[in-house]
């Protein structure tokens, strides 16, 4: 039976947005299910309502965002580090920068990479993402809210961009228990704002505010692979809020 819920998930590295967009939570769903079964035909099985193609899943809202990855970029190196490494002094930087003379470098490390913001000067040789620190993320969804507890707990390595790699990797029992929600809060926020890419039709047939920012995206999973439709997009890097 399809119900309301909420799902809250620590991370325990940094992780790196797509434009200040974190993935819906159908997206995180789909890579776990592809993770399980291995299969493509069977990626889209995922334990969430579904209204024609757009599944009821939010975006990730963070919570309690840091200053840092609201008003400036963060530059990744990229660059596999053991646990040991992780002291700035063990980090091999490009010969044009020099983090001891460089005050505009803060680490903000992971296990496996490490993050340096820069001055545009500074940047040759960095990989320019919009990132942050590990994070606490929240997600609105409908449907069935232990078995997507559960299908992430089990088969999610990390969220975001270069999840592969370590970064927004899920820190251990950081996939929290759903809690019920008096209301499905997955497409259209108790602020009335989107809160997940969804076409301008559907957005309509829900009663939302034409006024809202557009754009031609995917809005279903594998979205590096589906059609693009115009869609309401949701507030970059959503704040979480005690509805």
């Amino acid at each position: 039976m399809d119900e309301p819920f909420q799902l809250r998930i620590r991370l325990r590295s940094p992780v790196i947005f797509s434009g200040f967009h974190l993935p819906t939570l159908d997206a995180v769903l789909a890579a776990a299910r592809y993770r399980q079964t291995g299969s493509l035909a069977e990626m889209l099985d995922i334990p969430l309502k579904r209204t024609g193609d757009v599944f009821h899943g939010s975006v990730a809202m963070v919570v309690d965002p840091p200053a840092q990855i609201l008003q400036s970029r963060l530059y990744v190196l990229y660059r596999a580090l053991r646990g040991q490494d992780m002291d700035i002094a063990g980090v091999q930087f490009p010969k044009t920068i020099d983090p001891a003379r460089d005050e505009t470098f803060q680490v903000v490390a992971s296990q496996y990479a490490t993050y340096f913001t820069a001055a545009p000067a500074t940047k040759r040789g960095l990989g320019a993402r919009s990132a942050g620190p590990a994070l606490t993320l929240v997600y609105d969804g409908c449907g069935d809210g232990e078995a997507c507890a559960a299908l992430l707990a089990d088969f999610l390595l990390g969220i975001g961009k270069r999840a592969g790699r370590g970064f927004g990797e899920i820190a251990p029992n950081g996939v929290g228990d759903p809690m019920e929600r008096e209301a499905d809060y997955s497409l259209k926020g108790p602020d009335g704002n989107p809160r997940r890419p969804i076409p301008v039709t559907l957005w309509a047939a829900l009663g939302g505010a034409p006024d809202q920012a557009t754009e031609e995206v995917s809005y279903y999973p594998p979205y590096n692979e589906s059609p693009r439709s115009l869609c309401v997009m949701p507030p970059a890097l959503m704040r979480w809020e005690a509805a």
